[in-house]
């Protein structure tokens, strides 16, 4: 069954962050189920050409099409994952929609890996927090979980 989610996109110029007055920063805006991320657009205008009403540049010269086309398309890019996250059933966050977007990649940590890491981590301090009877004790746990996991998965 398909979750329903409160789902929004605006963009919007981001005040604390202008250059000057001519070179403000658009953001765009995701927000899902009252959680917010923000992502920039890459581009600037001047806050005298901004229409708050639409979250878009007025004017029709070829650098306002450009701007509001750039800012389009992260609109659609954001709403076309949505409706993917949606379709296929998978959990929906505005942080995950903004990755997506982005192009970074979730890392995927298993419980067998962050135990190893974190094995690896209290060998750098033996002798410094950990003792070589602990670290002893964790190896063993290691194989422990090694055997478990293979046995049941």
């Amino acid at each position: 069954m398909a979750q329903i989610h409160s789902f929004s996109v605006i963009s919007f110029l981001r005040e604390n962050k202008k250059k000057d007055d001519l070179h403000t920063p658009v953001y765009l805006r995701i927000t899902v189920d009252g959680k917010r991320c923000e992502i920039s657009t890459k581009t600037f205008t001047s806050k005298l050409l901004w229409n708050s009403a639409k979250g878009r540049v007025k004017g029709n010269s070829e650098e306002t099409r450009a701007i509001n086309h750039t800012i389009q398309s992260f609109e659609t890019r954001a709403r076309a994952v949505y409706s993917n996250l949606i379709e296929k059933g998978k959990v929906v966050t505005a942080e995950i929609i903004k990755n997506e977007i982005l192009g970074f990649e979730e890392k995927v940590r298993t419980l067998y890996a962050f135990f190893v890491q974190t094995l690896s981590e209290m060998k750098e301090k033996l002798n410094n927090g950990y003792s070589a009877g602990t670290l002893k004790n964790w190896e063993v746990t290691r194989g422990h979980l090694k055997e478990f996991i293979s046995m049941q998965y």
